[in-house]
Protein backbone atom coordinates (compact mmCIF):
# COMPACT_ATOMS: atom_id res chain seq x y z
CA UNK A 1 0.00 0.00 0.00
CA UNK A 2 0.94 3.62 -0.14
CA UNK A 3 0.20 6.75 1.96
CA UNK A 4 -1.83 8.35 -0.87
CA UNK A 5 -2.64 7.08 -4.33
CA UNK A 6 -4.17 8.76 -7.97
CA UNK A 7 -6.08 6.75 -9.61
CA UNK A 8 -6.37 7.77 -12.98
CA UNK A 9 -9.61 6.56 -15.73
CA UNK A 10 -9.22 7.66 -19.04
CA UNK A 11 -12.27 7.49 -21.05
CA UNK A 12 -10.32 4.97 -23.61
CA UNK A 13 -9.90 2.60 -20.30
CA UNK A 14 -13.88 2.41 -19.98
CA UNK A 15 -14.31 -1.15 -21.07
CA UNK A 16 -10.89 -2.37 -19.80
CA UNK A 17 -12.36 -1.52 -15.84
CA UNK A 18 -13.64 -4.16 -14.16
CA UNK A 19 -14.90 -4.69 -10.34
CA UNK A 20 -11.69 -6.21 -9.07
CA UNK A 21 -9.45 -4.13 -10.88
CA UNK A 22 -11.46 -0.71 -9.21
CA UNK A 23 -11.33 -2.30 -5.82
CA UNK A 24 -7.70 -3.27 -6.13
CA UNK A 25 -6.84 0.21 -7.33
CA UNK A 26 -8.61 1.94 -4.93
CA UNK A 27 -7.71 -0.45 -2.34
CA UNK A 28 -3.95 1.10 -2.42
CA UNK A 29 -4.50 4.47 -0.51
CA UNK A 30 -3.93 3.98 3.18
CA UNK A 31 -4.40 7.99 4.13
CA UNK A 32 -5.30 10.29 1.12
CA UNK A 33 -7.16 8.50 -2.42
CA UNK A 34 -8.20 10.96 -5.56
CA UNK A 35 -9.58 9.38 -8.50
CA UNK A 36 -9.82 11.37 -11.56
CA UNK A 37 -12.15 9.68 -14.13
CA UNK A 38 -13.08 10.96 -18.08
CA UNK A 39 -16.29 8.77 -18.79
CA UNK A 40 -19.25 9.64 -16.22
CA UNK A 41 -20.34 5.90 -16.32
CA UNK A 42 -16.98 3.72 -16.61
CA UNK A 43 -16.62 3.48 -13.02
CA UNK A 44 -20.04 3.18 -11.48
CA UNK A 45 -20.55 0.66 -14.06
CA UNK A 46 -17.50 -1.57 -13.55
CA UNK A 47 -18.24 -1.06 -9.34
CA UNK A 48 -21.68 -2.65 -10.50
CA UNK A 49 -20.50 -5.41 -12.12
CA UNK A 50 -21.02 -8.96 -11.10
CA UNK A 51 -18.64 -11.35 -12.03
CA UNK A 52 -19.60 -14.03 -14.37
CA UNK A 53 -18.08 -16.94 -12.75
CA UNK A 54 -16.82 -17.91 -9.85
CA UNK A 55 -13.60 -17.46 -8.39
CA UNK A 56 -11.93 -20.26 -7.83
CA UNK A 57 -9.46 -20.66 -4.81
CA UNK A 58 -8.46 -23.09 -2.27
CA UNK A 59 -9.78 -20.72 0.66
CA UNK A 60 -12.40 -22.83 1.67
CA UNK A 61 -10.57 -26.01 2.00
CA UNK A 62 -7.53 -23.89 3.25
CA UNK A 63 -10.20 -23.20 6.51
CA UNK A 64 -11.51 -26.60 6.55
CA UNK A 65 -8.29 -28.04 6.83
CA UNK A 66 -7.70 -25.49 10.29
CA UNK A 67 -11.04 -25.95 11.72
CA UNK A 68 -11.29 -28.46 14.34
CA UNK A 69 -14.88 -30.93 13.66
CA UNK A 70 -17.55 -29.70 16.08
CA UNK A 71 -17.75 -31.40 19.63
CA UNK A 72 -19.91 -34.22 19.30
CA UNK A 73 -22.54 -34.86 22.76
Amino acid sequence: TWPAAVVVLPGDAARALTRAWVYTALGRAERHLSVVHGVEQALPRAVAEVPVTERTTRLRTLLRALTPPPAQG
